[in-house]
C-alpha cells in the first residue's frame, strides 16, 4: 500500500512539490505511533484484547470509501508479471532475513546460517544475470545508474542498520535495564513520536535552505551522537533529562526519514517512477528488518558475555556500537553533489 499511495503522489503532483506532499503525507502514518500505544491500551482495558485487531475493520472501510471517491484512476501501460524475476528477487531477500534472524537469536547452526546465506546471494546474482537479458524484468538494474537513487537506497540501508533497532532497543531498556513497569515504558515514547510529528513542518525549510547533501551529512552524525548518548542513560538518570533525548531523537529523525526517503527518488521519471518506487519502498523495508536483527544480536551477543552482564552494560555497548554504524553511513551521504535534489526542494542553485 505505501509504495502505491506513494506512486500516486509521484504521477500527480510536480516535482517541485513533491518534497512538501511526501513530507506531509507521513504526518499521518507518524500520529498513528502518538495514537496506537493509548488507544490499544484503552481499547484492552474497556473492552477486550480482540479490539485491538477488530478496529482495523472501520478504518479499513473508511481508506476503501476514501480510496473510491478521491484517489484519481491512474493507468500505465504494463508487460507482463515477471514471475521468474520475482521468485529469484524476493527468494534472495527472504532468505537474507532468515538468516539474519536466526543470527540474531541463535536459532540455528552456524552451517546452515551460512548456506542460506550463500543462496540468498546466488539468487540475487542469477536475478541480475537474468534482468540484464530481459526486456522488461521485475526491476531493471540499471535503475542503479541513477546516482541520487543509488546513494539514497544504500545510504537509507546504512543508516538504518544503526537506528532500525531503537523501537526495539528502547522499550526493553526501560522494561528489562531500569526496571519500569511496560504500561510506563510504553507511555514514555509518545513524546518522541509526538515529537517526531511536529517537526515535520521545520523539515522542508531546511533542505530547501541547506540542501540534500548537507542535510543528510549533519543530521546523521547529530543522530550518531544522539543515539550513543542513550548508552549512558541509568535508572538513576532523571526522568526529564530521558524525555529530552527522547524528544530530540524523534525530532532529528523525523528530518532523517525525510529527506533520505525523498533523495531516492529525486531523479526518477514517468518511465522509471514505478519500478524505481518499488525498488525503494522494498529497500526501507529490508532495512528496518536488518536494523532489528543487528540490535538483536548485538544484545544476545552480549548478553553472554560475563563481565559485561556483571557491569550491566549490554545496552551501554549495543547503544555505542549503533552509534557508530550511523555515523559511518555519512560516507555513502558523502557521494551526493551539492545540487541533488534541487528539482523537489525548488531550489536555485
Amino acid at each position: 500500500m505505501v509504495p502505491v499511495a506513494r506512486l500516486t503522489v509521484l504521477y500527480v503532483y510536480p516535482k517541485d512539490q513533491l518534497l512538501k506532499v511526501l513530507n506531509f503525507i507521513a504526518i499521518p502514518g507518524l500520529a498513528g505511533a502518538v495514537v496506537g500505544p493509548s488507544l490499544g491500551g484503552w481499547l484492552v482495558e474497556l473492552a477486550t484484547w480482540h479490539w485491538i485487531f477488530l478496529i482495523n475493520i472501520p478504518i479499513a472501510a473508511v481508506g476503501i470509501w476514501m480510496a473510491i471517491k478521491f484517489l484519481p484512476q491512474i493507468k500505465r501501460p504494463e508487460g507482463k508479471f515477471d514471475l521468474i524475476g520475482f521468485l529469484l528477487f524476493s527468494g534472495s531477500l527472504s532468505l537474507q532475513t532468515y538468516a539474519l534472524e536466526l543470527t540474531a537469536t541463535a536459532a540455528g547452526k552456524a552451517s546452515s546460517i551460512l548456506i542460506l546465506f550463500f543462496v540468498a546471494i546466488l539468487l540475487i546474482v542469477l536475478y541480475v544475470y537474468y534482468a540484464r537479458r530481459k526486456s522488461d524484468p521485475l526491476i531493471p538494474p540499471s535503475l542503479f545508474k541513477i546516482r541520487t537513487l543509488r546513494v539514497g537506497i544504500i545510504g537509507s540501508l546504512a543508516t538504518r542498520l544503526g537506528i532500525g533497532g531503537f523501537p526495539l532497543l528502547l522499550p526493553l531498556m526501560l522494561q528489562v535495564g531500569f526496571e519500569y513497569e511496560p504500561s510506563i515504558a510504553g507511555m514514555m515514547l509518545l513524546p518522541m513520536a509526538l515529537a517526531n510529528v511536529l517537526s515535520k513542518p521545520m523539515v522542508v525549510p531546511i533542505i530547501k535552505k541547506y540542501g540534500y547533501k548537507t542535510t543528510l551529512i549533519v543530521n546523521t552524525l547529530l543522530l550518531a551522537i544522539l543515539l550513543s548518548l542513550f548508552a549512558f542513560l541509568s535508572a538513576g538518570t532523571p526522568l526529564l533529562i530521558i524525555l529530552g533525548l527522547m524528544v530530540m531523537y524523534g525530532i532529528i529523525s523525523s528530518v532523517q526519514f525525510t529527506t533520505m526517503n525523498t533523495i531516492s527518488i529525486a531523479d526518477l521519471d514517468a518511465s522509471n517512477s514505478s519500478d524505481g518506487n518499488s525498488l525503494v519502498a522494498v529497500a526501507q523495508q529490508l532495512s528496518i528488518s536488518f536494523g532489528i536483527s543487528i540490535a538483536g544480536l548485538l544484545v544476545h551477543n552480549f548478553s553472554k558475555l560475563e563481565h559485561v552482564v556483571k557491569s550491566d552494560n549490554i545496552f551501554t555497548y549495543t547503544f555505542i556500537i549503533l552509534g557508530l554504524l550511523t555515523g559511518l553511513s555519512t560516507l555513502v551521504f558523502n557521494r551526493l553533489q551539492p545540487g541533488d535534489g534541487s528539482k523537489l526542494s525548488g531550489k536555485k542553485l
